[in-house]
């Protein structure tokens, strides 16, 4: 059976986008409105930030009603409120983490948010931790898989096989070239935008 209902998290500028943007380009909706670079839903977006619950658990099952893949991509989705939906969500909606060094996390922060790179280190290696224990959490109650974004992006072709392989989606190598062009071109329009959210 296919994995349907796709929940995608990790840490600001971890990589969560690239994989939202397999994801779509595989099939999944993932956001209402107009689109941004990050692949982010701004309504999903402001619902989990302001703790609504009830009202995003709605919002994500008509979505999944309307549409045979149903996505979302947030990194807050490991927040307290994140917890709070994990507890309200069925067990068919599965989670896909986003892993990528700490140190490049921080680096890119220390860029572009102008913060000094060891307390930039120090929050990367912290949230880290609590992004470990919530995949935990989340593991034990609904299929949850791991993506590594340095083999993303020095093994790409294989680290899409595998997660396409997990969802039980079809795809083969014929099919990596255009899913690799559609996604570089995802990326292109992600790094114009000067002040994304990842």
């Amino acid at each position: 059976m296919n994995r349907k209902k796709v929940l995608v998290t990790g840490l600001g500028r971890s990589g969560t986008s690239a994989v939202a943007s397999v994801l779509k380009n595989i099939g999944f909706y993932m956001f209402d409105g107009e689109p941004v670079p990050s692949l982010e839903d701004k309504t999903l977006n402001g619902l989990i930030r302001s703790g609504q619950i009830s009202e995003l658990v709605e919002r994500l099952e008509a979505r999944a009603a309307s549409n045979i893949l149903a996505g979302w991509k947030d990194p807050k989705l490991f927040s307290d409120n994140g917890m709070r939906l994990l507890e309200a969500l069925g067990p068919e909606w599965i989670y896909i983490f986003v892993y990528r060094d700490p140190l490049s996390i921080a680096t890119r922060n220390s860029i572009t948010m102008n913060v000094d790179l060891e307390p930039a280190l120090e929050q990367a290696i912290r949230l880290q931790r609590k992004l470990y224990n919530f995949n935990a959490l989340a593991a034990s109650r609904c299929p949850t898989y791991r993506v590594s974004y340095e083999k993303f992006a020095t093994k790409f072709e294989a680290t899409v096989l595998g997660l396409t392989k997990f969802l039980s989606i079809p795809c083969d190598v014929s099919m990596i070239d255009s899913i690799k062009q559609s996604i570089d071109a995802d990326h292109i329009t992600y790094l114009k935008n000067a002040d994304n959210t990842e």
